[in-house]
C-alpha cells in the first residue's frame, strides 16, 4: 500500500484496523490518513537515524530492546497468572506464608504514633485533655475535636 525507503506498509497491516461499520468513504479517509501518518513517521525516523550521533542511536536501540523484553516478559507473567492457580487464598495458606516469610515482614525502623493538641496556657482542664488523648475512644476524639476549634 505504501513504501518509504526500505519500510513497507502492507494491506494486511491495515486490515485489523478497519471494521465493517465504516462506510466506503470513511474507510478510504481512514486509510489515507493512516498511510500519511505512517509515512510521516517513517520519514522522521529515517532523518533521525541519519542526523543523530551514533552513540545516541546505540543507546536508543538498547532502550527499545529492553522495553521490548519487559513487555514480552510482563505479558508472559500475566498470562501465567491468569491461567494459573485460583486467586482465593485460605486463612491457613496465608498463615503458613506469613510464618515462612516472617522475617520479610519485620520493619527495619521503629514506628511511633503520636497525638498532640495545642492548648493555650490558660486552658483549665489540661488533665481531662491528657486523659482523653491517652484513651482516644470515639467520644474522646469528639471531645478533642470540639476543643480544637476553640483554641
Amino acid at each position: 500500500m505504501a513504501r518509504v525507503g526500505q519500510s513497507y506498509l502492507y494491506e494486511e497491516d491495515l486490515a485489523p484496523l478497519l471494521n465493517d461499520d465504516l462506510s466506503k468513504e470513511d474507510s478510504a479517509s481512514f486509510v489515507t490518513n493512516y498511510i500519511n501518518n505512517w509515512a510521516s513517521k517513517q520519514l522522521l525516523l529515517t532523518k533521525a537515524k541519519i542526523n543523530l550521533p551514533e552513540e545516541n542511536l546505540a543507546e536508543y536501540d538498547a532502550l527499545v530492546e529492553n522495553y521490548r523484553t519487559d513487555l514480552y516478559t510482563r505479558a508472559y507473567k500475566e498470562a501465567l497468572v491468569e491461567q494459573g492457580s485460583d486467586t482465593l487464598i485460605t486463612e491457613s495458606q496465608l498463615n503458613r506464608f506469613y510464618e515462612a516469610e516472617k522475617e520479610n515482614f519485620r520493619l527495619k525502623e521503629k514506628l511511633i504514633k503520636i497525638r498532640f493538641i495545642e492548648l493555650p496556657k490558660q486552658f483549665l482542664n489540661k488533665d481531662e485533655v491528657i486523659k482523653k488523648l491517652k484513651s482516644f475512644k470515639e467520644d474522646d476524639v469528639a471531645y478533642l475535636d470540639s476543643i480544637r476549634g476553640t483554641v
